[in-house]
């Protein structure tokens, strides 16, 4: 009886597949629906091999969906891992900062868009000798990649450091002192990051989703207590960036305006890359940043009105 399951199964798992690449339309209509299963199936230890190229997804580098096979067809000539990020859809994908200087590199990341593939990737480890690697969490193979990948704009990025080489350590101390409980770690970052920064989290957005679900049942959430996946986060900074420049001067002179400003940037960036950090704490910062900011425009319009006066 097992026999003749193992001997239809790769019957119908080979048909699908010759269907795949004479109509890849028709299948195309016919995954959009049956995909749970292909991908539920892509973890049966038995027909895992056959059933993974089956699977269909979006790339950020072309149109279409595309399997395994056609992913390895456009990576990089240097590149050893296939990469991914965990995206509702490609729109959404490509803002954002992790995918950001993989693309501009030009090296195609995998959109997955449910839960099931990371674990499908993370079951496998590898496909045709290339090693799954998340672009979220595994941050040294991204930098590998990148490494020696030529600037397309000519640019030299690191002679645009807008920090002075002495002052990088103290700075970077002084904002992972600010960013406590939450950041464990701060780096100066070697992509070509749009932004001021970037946050990144030791477990994928995929990942966090779940962990956040199962902690919104745990007592620790009801006590206030700081939750799991807003822990041992890494805060990358963009030296190159005007704002991160200026904060470094801004922060000798005022340190609580600067407090304020480094803490909004790091919530910005827990927006950008999907963690959702302390919504109530931001909006009483932005309050605040906004009510000094008009202080601020009264109080020179006072000045000029005086020296009008005086005129």
């Amino acid at each position: 009886m097992h026999k003749l399951k193992v001997f239809l199964t790769k019957r119908i798992l080979k048909f699908l597949r010759d269907e795949a690449d004479k109509n890849p339309d028709v299948y195309r209509k016919w995954y959009n629906e049956f995909s749970v299963f292909i991908k539920e199936g892509s973890l049966d230890p038995e027909f895992k091999k056959d059933v993974i190229d089956l699977n269909r997804y979006e790339v950020n580098l072309a149109e279409g969906f595309h399997s395994l096979k056609d992913y390895a067809k456009m990576k990089t000539k240097t590149q050893d891992k296939i990469f991914f990020m965990f995206s509702p859809n490609k729109i959404i994908a490509k803002d954002s900062p992790y995918m950001y200087p993989l693309t501009k590199a030009g090296i195609p990341v995998i959109i997955a868009n449910t839960h099931i593939d990371e674990i499908i990737f993370r079951e496998m480890d590898t496909f045709e000798g290339l090693k799954f690697s998340n672009i979220e969490t595994d941050t040294d193979d991204v930098e590998r990649a990148l490494k020696g990948v030529e600037n397309k704009d000519g640019k030299d990025e690191a002679s645009n450091s807008k920090i002075k080489e002495e002052e990088v350590t103290t700075f970077s101390l002084w904002i992972k002192n600010e960013l406590q409980p939450y950041v464990d770690k701060v780096v100066v970052s070697k992509k070509n990051l749009v932004g001021p920064a970037m946050v990144i989290s030791p477990i994928s957005s995929s990942m966090r989703q779940m962990a956040f679900m199962k902690q919104m049942m745990d007592e620790n959430a009801k006590s206030g207590a700081p939750r799991a996946d807003l822990r041992g986060l890494t805060f990358e900074y963009n030296p190159n960036d005007e704002l991160i420049g200026k904060l470094n001067e801004y922060r000798k002179v005022d340190l609580d305006g600067a407090s304020m400003i480094v803490r909004q940037i790091f919530d910005n960036c827990c927006m950008e890359s999907g963690i959702e950090s302390d919504g109530k704490n931001m909006i009483r910062r932005v309050n605040k940043m906004m009510n000094d900011l008009v202080d601020r425009g009264l109080a020179r319009g006072t000045i000029e009105d005086q020296s009008e006066k005086k005129e």
